[in-house]
């Protein structure tokens, strides 16, 4: 098992993130697609960048707001597979894909028609992004089409389970006012790629170990599965500074939820 942190959680730049955390011992950095694009065509340079950082990178975090229209379906993939193909030239093992598209898009609800393409359009990521060493995971997230357990049943219909895994984080769920322990107690077996987080009863971060999450009965239902993954730590604590959230997040992990 090995522990990660996400970049929106660590802040500052990209090459600053990658320093900073090789520097405080955490192992692998997840990034956003937008992080990447810049470094296409250079990705010996990130590689022995991050060799000499001692850090890996995991993947990237893809989000796209035509997901669900059938008519862009070939650049969406397009776009990720290009991402895919640099993250394998670098061994990163991931592409997260966003729960879909922001609730913003379609304020009156979303139709199965919808779900039935967002379906398609990750398969189809899925078929495409193994070619780079590749596996393409689809993370529930607050205020998107997939948020709740029932939008993930509804997709899953329609979502080839062994082309796109799961990647998820309950805290998501806190925040949309869902029950945070049926996703993975329903569906475990699909995560390949974990999110960790804490969340207060206000809905603002807290220290992991210290929130509304039952973190033990979370990492159980994951680990029943055997699985043996990346964890990568995905929220934070205003007033706490960001290197001090991971390494406690990194202790409590390590010491409380994997001894």
């Amino acid at each position: 098992m090995k522990i990660g942190c996400q970049i929106g959680v660590w802040g500052g730049s990209a090459e600053d993130a990658v320093r900073g955390m090789g520097a405080a011992g955490i192992e692998g950095i997840e990034v956003f697609t937008n992080h990447i694009v810049p470094y296409y065509g250079m990705e010996n340079e990130v590689k022995n960048f991050l060799l000499t950082h001692k850090i890996e990178l995991t993947g990237a975090y893809f989000g796209n707001e035509r997901f669900i229209s059938p008519e862009d379906e070939e650049i969406v993939v397009s776009e990720a597979s290009a991402a895919a193909e640099f993250l394998g030239k670098v061994g990163a093992p991931f592409i997260i894909l966003n729960g879909g598209v922001s609730k913003n898009q379609k304020p009156d609800g979303f139709s199965d028609d919808d779900f039935k393409q967002l379906g398609k359009t990750m398969n189809s990521i899925g078929k495409a992004v193994p070619e780079y060493d590749v596996a393409a995971c689809m993370h529930p997230h607050a205020g998107c089409m997939i948020e709740s357990p029932q939008d993930l049943d509804r997709l899953l219909e329609h979502l080839d389970t062994s082309l796109v895994g799961l990647c998820l984080h309950a805290a998501h769920q806190v925040i949309a006012g869902y029950d945070p322990y049926e996703m993975y107690e329903k569906h475990a077996a699909l995560v390949k790629y974990l999110h960790i987080g804490e969340i207060a009863a206000d809905k603002k971060g807290a220290l992991l170990g210290e929130g509304v999450l039952d973190q033990k009965r979370l990492m159980k239902a994951i680990l029943d599965t055997g699985y043996d993954g990346w964890i990568i730590i995905e929220s934070s604590k205003e007033g706490v500074p960001p290197k001090d959230y991971v390494l406690h997040a990194k202790r409590y992990i390590e010491e409380e939820l994997l001894s």
